[in-house]
């Protein structure tokens, strides 16, 4: 999904690129497109886009490149889901092993107390007690154990932080 001022200067991005549109969703100002990698490497860096979503599930008809053998496999999604004391965000393996994380670090308002319970899928991690830092807020940095969750190649688990009410 495309998103930006104008849907009609969207449209003729994608289709200069050699995509093709497949909806039009004016009310938000932004269309649906079809684009290979290649297309979308392209037009991604368009002034005329204010925000893009990548859907990954989409058939891409051509192959991804190689991934780097000495890159971190893991990664995050592009958005997280916040509620009123929680957070929860999908962390996604792209590799073909399995990977952990090795170290955590998070940082958070004062007003939601120190305490706070950190789950990757079913595994709780163990987070060092948090410090305030000067600025109001709590943080912590953890180094996990080599036991510690991670999602299994190709999948993804979601990380998820609760606060106490």
């Amino acid at each position: 999904m495309l998103q930006g001022d104008s849907v009609q200067e969207l449209r003729e991005l994608v289709e200069r690129a050699g995509g093709g549109v497949t909806h039009d969703l004016p009310i938000i100002n932004a269309l649906g497109a079809s684009v290979t990698a290649q297309q979308l490497e392209q037009i991604r860096s368009s002034p005329v886009i204010s925000r893009l979503i990548d859907d990954l599930s989409m058939d891409m008809s051509e192959p991804l490149p190689p991934p780097d053998a000495t890159a971190c496999a893991l990664g995050g999604a592009l958005e997280a889901h916040l509620g009123s004391k929680t957070l929860e965000w999908a962390i996604h393996n792209l590799g073909e092993a399995t990977d952990r994380l090795k170290s955590v670090k998070l940082s958070w308002p004062s007003g939601l107390g120190s305490e706070l319970h950190a789950q990757l899928g079913e595994a709780t991690l163990e987070l060092s007690p948090a410090t305030l830092d000067g600025e109001d807020r709590w943080q912590t940095t953890t180094d996990l154990a080599d036991a510690e969750a991670g999602p299994q190649p190709g999948t993804r688990t979601q990380f998820s932080i609760t606060f106490p009410a």
